[in-house]
């Protein structure tokens, strides 16, 4: 697990005085009369999330330290492991400030001056998805704060959040964003200034061109310097290179970036919101004033599982339909906005009721069945008092399903090239559709990926890359075994030289009918679609492909003939419908730079030889997966 220094916001008092100076040069914060009141308080925090056993970064997120300073020295530090526990209690005696961290391990020595430990800064390594997520908050310790014997922790995220919204028009089709001159660095409490001028970038690229809306695309550090961000696609047969800049970057902020078409002008605007804060943890509000879920005036289905304390929501793969959400408190509640894999989510909020204890503000939710991993919708919620909380509706997955897989020529191969090691990403059919529809009906993410022998980054088929370009730095793996650089997903591996042999002997005229290595009789057609391909990169091509089918069994295997990359070729064109290379795992034999391939090499014709020959291991092929003999059990 990775462990970042963090700091954060004063109260506004402290704040007001730290933002007039820089962070290496801080006047001590406002005297606020000697050491706090002595006992114990209770303590709530506001905005951490709620720990998942199954997310380890989510679980280091919630867990929250609490650092005690008197005067300018560090004397106390407490950690809390659960801060959703009920009445959360913290000596004081003799503490002026306290500072709050979720998501580092900070150890500060005891005695260390305050301005030193506001000193310390959170850093983001090039190469890295996103800058570090983590929270911080803190507070100013006088006789108002413990009137009531409670302290409330605003936890402030010390990172902005960048959206992305390309919803205008269908024809502008975006194909890859990039971050330029993110901040590297951040100051863990904000204080106007950068720690240096080190930068890092980020980018996104899409195996299919993206149009609807994406959250979280991005999170970076708060900058006073421009970020920029450049949207690469094309709207019809004009290529887009869009630069747009934040000029300066808040943390805590959303950041949304539209993609808009005016008088055929394709530009990009940012809106710019707060980041709303979480729920407040177990000890404070009570459930009965807060924004949670009400137990009586909910209507919750059969299979479905809350957790009242922590407003999460538990829906099987199933989904779920007239479930209702009801919040009893003291103003009406709003739902302010929802997050994640919204479009799944069907929301209709109800017209509050009054009754004697307050407000009855109600929502009717359903969730579609899942064919996908398991993920999350958030609702963000708000009353009349200014107060916020979530709801999380968990959707699990179905985990009875597995990857589609094919018995033919006695190995048992995928049914889909492969997309990468990552089981999320892999191609499943959805709606209804076979295999073969899946192919016919969605070409473009069906045929997977591009890779180059015994590394584990793809290339997407119809996007150009520089000659010998690899993406990953990585050593070919021979005989691409090591599950660093394996390109399919865990309990399978790169078909073998035999594997491929077997299914189909070399010289085999393809299309026709022959015995498979195995003694299966095997019958090969050639099958096209109507109409022409169409990619952001202009490339064209047939939407063609082989069917093995067995004559034994009715099985059937799909080969797309989906092209490939020679090791010298920027070009985009991978030639769809006319050829079709497969890797193997094994280079046994070959020259130096050479690897065992089988090829279709149809040329537009309607027949070829299946052949087994020699391929630059910089050359892009396809892959296609056999499961393990040991998981077959």
């Amino acid at each position: 697990m990775n462990k970042f220094f963090i700091k954060t916001p004063g109260a506004f008092a402290l704040l007001a005085i730290l933002s007039s100076v820089s962070c290496t040069d801080r006047n001590d914060p406002a005297d606020t009369g000697g050491v706090g009141v002595d006992g114990t308080v209770r303590f709530a925090f506001r905005g951490i999330p709620a720990q998942d056993s199954s997310d380890e970064a989510t679980e280091m997120l919630s867990q929250v330290n609490v650092y005690h300073f008197k005067g300018e020295d560090f004397f106390l530090r407490t950690d809390i492991e659960d801060p959703y526990a009920e009445g959360i209690s913290l000596p004081t005696n003799g503490t002026t400030r306290v500072y709050c961290v979720s998501g580092t391990d900070l150890n500060p020595e005891t005695g260390i001056k305050e301005a030193d430990f506001l000193n310390s800064t959170v850093t983001c390594n090039q190469g890295s998805e996103k800058s570090p997520m983590f929270y911080s908050g803190s507070i100013d310790f006088s006789e108002e704060n413990l009137s009531n014997r409670r302290v409330d922790i605003d936890m402030k995220r010390g990172v902005a959040r960048i959206d992305f919204a390309n919803t205008v028009d269908p024809d502008i089709l975006i194909t890859k964003i990039l971050v330029e001159d993110a901040p590297a660095k951040s100051f863990i409490f904000p204080c106007g200034s950068m720690p240096d001028e080190s930068t890092v970038s980020f980018s996104r690229e899409f195996a299919e061109p993206f149009y609807g809306t994406e959250t979280g695309m991005f999170q970076i550090f708060e900058s006073t310097r421009p970020v920029n961000i450049r949207v690469i696609g094309e709207y019809g047969d004009t290529p887009i290179n869009i630069l747009t800049t934040i000029p300066a970057v808040e943390r805590n902020k959303v950041y949304t970036l539209q993609i808009t078409n005016i008088s055929s002008n394709v530009t990009g605007a940012f809106t710019c919101k707060d980041w709303e804060e979480g729920k407040t943890t177990g000890a404070i509000p009570s459930t009965s004033r807060g924004i949670f879920i009400d137990r009586l005036n909910s209507m919750i289905p059969e299979g479905v599982e809350v957790d009242y304390g922590r407003n999460t929501v538990t829906v099987p793969y199933a989904g779920a339909n007239n479930m209702k959400l009801a919040f009893l408190a003291d103003t009406k509640v709003s739902l302010v906005s929802v997050e994640g894999e919204i479009s799944t989510a069907k929301i209709k909020a109800n017209d509050p009721v009054k009754v004697e204890e307050g407000y009855i503000s109600s929502f009717n939710v359903s969730i579609d069945p899942n064919k996908r991993l398991a993920y999350s919708v958030l609702l963000n919620l708000k009353d009349e008092r200014g107060r916020y909380n979530f709801v999380e509706i968990k959707v699990l997955d179905d985990k009875t399903r597995t990857i589609e897989t094919v018995e033919i020529a006695g190995a048992t191969w995928m049914a889909f090239n492969c997309t990468g090691p990552d089981l999320s990403k892999q191609v499943y059919p959805v709606d209804g559709l076979s295999i073969e529809e899946t192919y016919i009906n969605n070409w473009l993410g069906a045929i997977g990926n591009l890779y180059q022998f015994g590394r584990q980054y793809a290339y997407v088929p119809y996007m150009g890359y520089n000659p010998c370009n690899d993406l990953g730095g990585q050593k070919q793996d021979m005989p691409w075994v090591n599950y660093t650089h394996m390109p399919c997903p865990e309990g399978y591996h790169v078909a073998t030289l035999d594997e491929f042999r077997k299914l189909c002997p070399n010289g085999t005229t393809i299309p026709g009918t022959y015995k498979a290595g195995n003694g299966e009789s095997i019958t090969v057609t050639i099958h096209a679609v109507d109409g022409t391909i169409q990619t952001p990169t202009n490339v064209g091509g047939q939407i063609r492909y082989m069917k093995f089918t067995s004559n034994d069994t009715g099985n059937v295997l799909i080969l797309p003939i989906a092209g490939y990359k020679g090791d010298k070729s920027t070009t985009a064109n991978p030639v769809f419908g006319r050829n079709a290379v497969y890797w193997t795992n094994n280079c046994q034999g070959c020259w130096g730079g050479h690897a065992r391939a089988f090829r279709f090499m149809f040329e537009g014709g309607e027949s070829c030889k299946m052949e087994e020959f020699q391929w630059p291991m910089e050359a892009f092929a396809y892959v296609r997966a056999i499961k393990n003999v040991e998981s077959n059990e």
